[in-house]
């Protein structure tokens, strides 16, 4: 799902959300049920990215190991697996967008070549197998698949703001993709995301509930984490510059001194677990089971220039480390649990937990292994009194940041209590 059905949310599952998730059921979005997703255990790219490129190959066995102890039914599975990367000290939704951006033209250390082959070879058997009904039509290539909206290289947007298609816009987790083709040598292209009100609830569908609890957590700068990637086709080289937050400043770059094409990645990294956990009704809470998942609109801008701009500055590329696009530090606090748990209101949010990591704050050196501290869910059930930030609000200082001990960055131990 990740390359023919880029919007389909991470765990996304056809016979689980199908009716919550009607968005994305279209053969537009999703081709056929062979390819709307699955159990986050069966996302084998997740798991590949976590273990050979952040170096947390356990992620998944702590995960499934301690499922009862997590109460992952309750958070959902997404809500753990953050927990995991962040207590080894790297954001989340930094680690997923850059493994996104990193697949978008398999830009690896090693075996790019291989993961391509593997992909056309997926791809062609979806194509091609009777047994897939319906199948990709066969004027479908992998690269249309990948790409949402096409920008013209000469005119970009015309000097507007566009609203991405209503129809492919993504769940949580997922990603839309502008793509820039052939944009010609040493011109400057100006980048300008605004991502919708709302969190990604229609106004139509939305439990009112929601929007009361979480007002103001898309503020954030983690919710939302864009990637901006300039892949020079004659050499190879791809460049990369993070674009971060709900209404980023606007991103310059310059092409070098061959053509080169760029791709938007737009990459919506919420808190909650909207696919899976109490929210979802997978716990068998009934009242939960239409709870609709996010769908997040955007705006867009792309302005092409023949030199550069009076008065704007060039933005650094991101820096690599062993061939991967360096990594950003878990922020040194968690999210204000209204933004991260689901539970309704009525329930006193009993079910509700909050993560103390024993391990972040802890220096990792570069390339060392990420410390292997353990992590503590608390229950929390005095969501109820947590005031909400005012309608006008515009920054995210209303966000709490939950204080984190400092542990012995020598520990060993890899128990969960």
């Amino acid at each position: 799902p990740l390359a023919y059905a880029p919007s389909l949310p991470l765990g996304f599952m056809e016979y689980r959300d199908a009716e919550r998730g009607s968005h994305f059921m279209s053969s537009e979005l999703s081709v056929n049920e062979w390819i709307r997703g699955g159990t986050v255990y069966g996302s084998w790219l997740l798991w590949w990215f976590l273990a050979q490129h952040a170096g947390l190959p356990h992620v998944l066995g702590q995960l499934y190991s301690t499922w009862h102890d997590r109460n992952a039914y309750v958070t959902g599975e997404i809500f753990q697996v953050r927990q995991i990367v962040e207590n080894a000290n790297m954001d989340f939704g930094d680690v997923w967008s850059l493994a996104i951006a990193h697949m978008r033209t398999w830009d690896l250390p090693q075996r790019s070549s291989d993961y391509t082959k593997a992909e056309e070879d997926d791809f062609m058997f979806y194509q091609t197998n009777p047994d897939i009904q319906p199948p990709i039509p066969s004027n479908y290539t992998i690269e249309n698949r990948k790409t949402t909206v096409e920008v013209d290289a000469f005119m970009g947007t015309n000097g507007q703001f566009i609203s991405g298609p209503e129809m492919l816009r993504p769940g949580p987790n997922a990603n839309n993709c502008l793509s820039i083709r052939d944009v010609a040598a040493r011109r400057v292209v100006s980048i300008s995301i605004v991502w919708d009100d709302g969190m990604g609830f229609h106004k139509q569908q939305e439990p009112s509930w929601i929007q009361k609890q979480q007002e103001g957590c898309d503020n954030d700068p983690r919710f939302y984490n864009s990637v901006v990637i300039a892949h020079n086709k004659e050499t190879g080289q791809r460049r990369y510059w993070k674009l971060k937050g709900k209404e980023p400043e606007t991103l310059h770059i310059q092409t070098t001194g061959d053509e080169e094409t760029i791709h938007i990645i737009l990459v919506p990294t919420p808190p909650t677990d909207y696919v899976m956990g109490v929210y979802s009704g997978m716990d068998n809470g009934r009242d939960n089971r239409m709870n609709p998942i996010p769908v997040y609109g955007y705006q867009y801008r792309v302005d092409v220039s023949d030199g550069i701009p009076t008065g704007i500055s060039l933005a650094p590329e991101a820096e690599k480390e062993y061939g991967i696009v360096k990594f950003d530090d878990a922020t040194a606090g968690w999210w204000q649990v209204r933004c991260t748990c689901m539970d309704q209101p009525g329930s006193n949010f009993e079910r509700c937990v909050r993560p103390t990591f024993d391990g972040v704050g802890v220096p990792r050196l570069s390339g060392s292994p990420p410390s292997p501290n353990p992590i503590r869910n608390i229950p929390t059930t005095s969501l109820e009194s947590v005031p909400l930030p005012s309608a006008s609000s515009t920054t995210d200082s209303h966000i709490d940041r939950i204080p984190m001990a400092n542990s012995d960055a020598s520990s060993s131990s890899t128990s969960i209590s």
